[in-house]
């Protein structure tokens, strides 16, 4: 084997070798580069579920105080409600003393009232004899009105007896009007007969 023919093939093999070489370089590179790709996107889709967790976090945080918020309003409603009402019942209460108060000062006042109208009119002696007066005047009232229902009674009374009358007037004439009564009729005659027959039996 000659030395050209050599060479030639070292250098064939030293070719291939580095194509070799220079293929597994780009196919590693390749990998690499994709396994970081294929990372840096598992990172990314990380960091937006750490954002949504983070935001959903937020949100339930938010409501959280929001019902924190509302408790203690509600609360202090409720504090408020009851201040007012405590409030309310002590205005209430404090009414009431004063209406028992006015009343009871309102039942002096007419009391002294008509003490100072009573002795008023005890010593004035024009005043006693108004009182007197009064007294007659209501006494002959009670007096005229009684002589007035004893007349409308009276009067009542002589009113049924006139209709009385009147009535028993209509019932003689009713009577005196009717068939018995007319000496021009046979029954009449017949039972006048009859009378007669009998009473000359009975004598006889």
């Amino acid at each position: 084997m000659d030395t050209t023919l050599l060479i030639w093939i070292i250098v064939a093999v030293v070719v291939v070798v580095a194509i070799i070489v220079l293929v597994g370089v780009l196919t590693s590179r390749r990998r690499t580069e994709e396994r970081k790709r294929a990372q840096h996107e598992q990172a990314e889709r990380l960091r937006v579920e750490a954002r949504e967790s983070d935001l959903a976090a937020r949100e339930q945080e938010a409501k959280a105080a929001q019902e924190r918020a509302n408790i203690a309003g509600a609360e202090a409603a409720a504090q408020q409600a009851r201040a007012e009402a405590a409030q309310a019942d002590v205005e209430a209460r404090r009414a009431e003393d004063n209406i028992r108060g006015y009343e009871e000062a309102a039942q002096q006042s007419r009391a002294e009232q008509e003490a100072a109208i009573h002795k008023a009119e005890d010593l004035d002696p024009y005043s006693q004899e108004d009182r007197a007066r009064d007294d007659r005047i209501q006494d002959d009232r009670v007096q005229d009105d009684r002589i007035q229902d004893d007349r409308i009674q009276a009067d009542r009374v002589q009113d049924d007896r006139a209709r009385n009358d009147r009535v028993r007037d209509e019932q003689n004439s009713s009577l005196a009007s009717g068939p018995d009564a007319d000496p021009e009729l046979p029954g009449h005659h017949d039972h006048d007969n009859n009378l007669g027959h009998g009473g000359k039996h009975t004598r006889e």
